[in-house]
């Protein structure tokens, strides 16, 4: 598993267009959580895509990262571009 900042954790055209590729890519959302703590705030999608765990996290200052593996990683980078 590789974690790569696609973007900035406001950029929600981008995650939008991300959560579109997973779901192009036959992906389904098996989980979704956040919070707030004092100025951070973090948002995580959690994603299975034919049994592999693909996460989606927006953290304040964090930026907007991917977890998932490789293969995985490349081809939605590859859509995205």
């Amino acid at each position: 598993m590789t974690v790569v900042v696609l973007g900035d954790e406001w950029d929600r055209a981008l995650i939008t267009r991300t959560v579109d590729v997973l779901k192009a890519m036959g992906a389904r959302l098996v989980d979704k959580f956040g919070g707030i703590a004092g100025s951070q705030e973090v948002g995580v999608q959690v994603w299975d895509l034919a049994g592999q765990v693909v996460r989606l996290e927006a953290e304040t200052y964090m930026g907007f990262s991917i977890e998932a593996p490789d293969p995985v990683l490349a081809e939605v980078r590859r859509r995205l571009a």
